[in-house]
């Protein structure tokens, strides 16, 4: 059973495996040749063990991958695969149980039970340390809001807001005030509103659960520093007891990481089925089951492997063990595509994990490789152009407006990509068909060259910008004659840096770096591209923000849209936060504080329209295009030839591999 918090890394979310644990045990690069090691291709290399940074500035998809898979688990969460809203932590049997448990009271109250018999393991032994009870779970809220487990202030300089990254949205303190222990398995929470679907059914009972007794006193020595969050982030991590499946053993920088296995965690040997027809079981005999009857639709013809056939129907249900079924897994850092995909052919790894999937280039080749399986998926990210709004002349909406208009996403995706991507106008994927707006603006669409030069030129113009020399624009012959000297009122515009993944991280970005760097220059507007890494880029934009521009992705793991107010509010805008380009708009956090204290689906739905809407006029993010998911791993490894599934909405790496379900033979 997979438990996926919604919160967003860098490019991808993080699916929690309820349960992960660190073993004494270590193995080489040369043993695991030897054993049942689940090798997995990755690009870039970790850049911290702190789970609590991870979910912070940390963010990134590479240490999500790594470190916080089959690390911890929460309160509720999602069925693996299908979108049940499910109990992970939460003692309860049925759906019925299940809502009268989570429904918050009208003295703004709710009272949750744990489940008995989860134990915290030692990462240096791999020994059983102690039982998950309330103490945990009240302490991991209160810590991350600056209190004691008894809900009291204490840790001063400490608070969701400034630790940053996910944090103001996995624990918001505009609707969490306490939590208190009631006994050892149960905990009441105090709130400050009866209602909020963002902050409460997909906010704090999907917030991860930590150790009080690891990290209360790393709490409190850093309330006794300078810079408390600072403190509490320095701290490595590589120690910190976990409840689950993998134990994070070893760490080579620049070469590979690894965890083995932990076949004691309390959900292994559970088994849950989603047949076609609707509903959902999962059990573990003797220790727990739970039953829903809710459908959730999802397509998932095709599946093979562990999936089996309706006998009643011509499709196919669901029907998971947990493991895990290896003895380790292990992630082999490669500098680039195409030396992860000869290590793939190789048969050196079973999978490549990458949020982009495989790129067209290596398709054909892979495809012609005995031996090696390919799934394909629809994906749920975005990727996208943005700026450093506290600077001119990317605080002007016009001039945003305009470098939008110069793009020719279809162009560079159907003459240049060869229709590899998808271009896009929207935050929301419009894959994404409940909670996308089909009416945002999309500036330029459809329009030629020139006639797009046309139209930037004038909205410059009544920006107040003028050029020493205008670019002139011939509609006729579909040609721009190059302008230069930008200025804004009277003031020269500098040139600026577009920071933007090499080629070797992903074509497809870089791609498109170099067709705005050309476009844009072209009206004048003076950009210059840095092709750079990728942790380069995150740490300059999210832990500096010393930059003028940049291009990244998000993948935006869930279909509920709780990412609008998570990259956009202003309160997030500072260091670490998840929106460093600093976009301020009181009109617009007004709604999204309305988003994020409504229940109701309708208005939710209302308000996340009129959040497009906003967002594709002024442009804080310059929207360039999703990709469809293509996957390349070792069927001849695996039993059955097929991984455990194969259609899954955002990939098997939006699901971390499924290293939890993975047989090798």
């Amino acid at each position: 059973m997979f438990k996926r918090v919604k919160f967003i890394a860098l490019v991808v979310l993080l699916a929690l495996f309820v349960g992960a644990v660190l073993s004494s045990q270590s193995h080489s690069v040369v043993q695991a040749q030897a054993q049942k090691i689940y090798k997995l291709a990755i690009f870039e290399d970790l850049s911290s063990l702190n789970s609590l940074a991870i979910l912070g500035p940390k963010a990134t998809v590479w240490n999500f991958y790594v470190r916080l898979n089959g690390w911890g688990g929460s309160l509720f969460g999602f069925s693996d695969k299908f979108d049940d809203y499910i109990p992970g932590l939460a003692d309860v049997s049925t759906e019925d149980e299940a809502n009268k448990m989570k429904t918050i009271g009208a003295d703004k109250t709710a009272t949750i039970r744990i489940k008995r018999g989860i134990k915290w393991f030692d990462p240096k032994t791999g020994k059983e340390i102690g039982e998950l009870t309330a103490e945990d779970v009240a302490f991991s809220f209160n810590a991350i809001m600056g209190k004691n487990v008894k809900g009291e202030p204490a840790y001063k300089g400490i608070d969701p807001v400034k630790l940053g990254g996910n944090w103001p949205g996995i624990i918001n303190p505009d609707f969490f005030d306490k939590a208190e222990v009631v006994d050892k398995y149960t905990v009441k929470f105090y709130l400050k509103a009866q209602c909020s679907y963002d902050g409460w059914d997909e906010g704090l009972l999907f917030a991860p659960i930590f150790s009080k007794a690891y990290w209360e006193p790393k709490f409190e020595a850093a309330a006794k520093a300078a810079d408390p969050v600072k403190a509490l982030y320095e701290n490595k991590g590589d120690d910190e007891p976990v409840i689950g499946a993998w134990l994070f053993q070893k760490w080579e920088p620049g070469a590979f990481a690894e965890s083995t296995a932990n076949k004691n965690h309390y959900f292994a040997g559970a088994k849950s089925v989603r047949p076609y027809s609707g509903g959902y079981t999962e059990s573990k005999p003797g220790v727990y089951t739970y039953t829903h009857t809710t459908k959730v639709s999802f397509p998932y013809d095709g599946d093979q492997g562990t999936a089996i056939l309706d006998k009643d129907k011509p499709t196919v249900r669901l029907e998971l063990t947990s493991g895990p079924f290896v003895e380790a897994t292990q992630w082999r850092i490669y500098g680039d595509q195409a030396t992860a995909v000869a290590a793939l052919i190789k048969g050196d790894v079973h999978f490549i994990l990458n949020p982009l999937g495989v790129a067209a280039g290596f398709r054909k080749q892979l495809r012609e490789t005995k031996g090696v399986g390919i799934a394909e998926n629809a994906g749920n990210g975005l990727y996208y152009m943005s700026f450093n709004l506290r600077r001119e002349p990317f605080n002007v909406k016009e001039f945003r407006q305009a470098v939008s208009i110069m793009i020719d996403r279809e162009f560079v995706i159907n003459q240049i990509l060869a229709g590899l991507a998808i271009p896009t106008y929207s935050i929301v994927p419009a894959a994404n068909t409940g909670w996308y707006n089909p009416n945002v603006k999309t500036y330029g669409k459809g329009l030629k060259e020139a006639e797009k030069a046309d139209m930037a030129i004038k909205l410059l113009k009544q920006a107040g910008f003028t050029w020493d020399v205008e670019p002139r624009v011939d509609l006729a012959a579909n040609r721009v004659t190059p302008g230069r000297g930008l200025k804004y009122k009277g003031r020269a515009v500098a040139p600026f840096e577009l920071l933007a993944p090499h080629q070797g991280y992903d074509p497809l970005r870089a791609t498109f770096a170099l067709h705005i760097e050309e476009r844009l220059n072209k009206i004048g507007i003076p950009v210059k591209v840095n092709l750079t890494g990728f942790n380069t880029i995150a740490s300059r934009v999210f832990d500096e923000q010393k930059f003028d521009a940049w291009i990244l992705g998000w993948g935006l793991g869930g279909k509920f849209p709780s990412y609008l107010v998570s990259f956009f509010h202003s309160e997030n805008s500072g260091l670490g936060g998840q929106n460093p380009q600093g976009y301020n708009n009181p009109d617009f956090d007004k709604i999204a504080d309305e988003f994020r204290a409504a229940c109701d689906q309708a208005k939710l739905k209302e308000l996340a329209f009129k959040m497009q809407e906003i967002l594709s006029d002024e442009l804080p993010y310059v929207p360039l295009f999703n990709a469809p998911l293509f996957e390349a791993f070792r069927a001849d490894a695996l039993v059955g030839e097929h991984m455990p599934y194969e259609k899954v909405f955002d990939g098997i790496q939006g699901v971390n591999g499924l290293m939890g379900y993975v047989q090798l033979k």
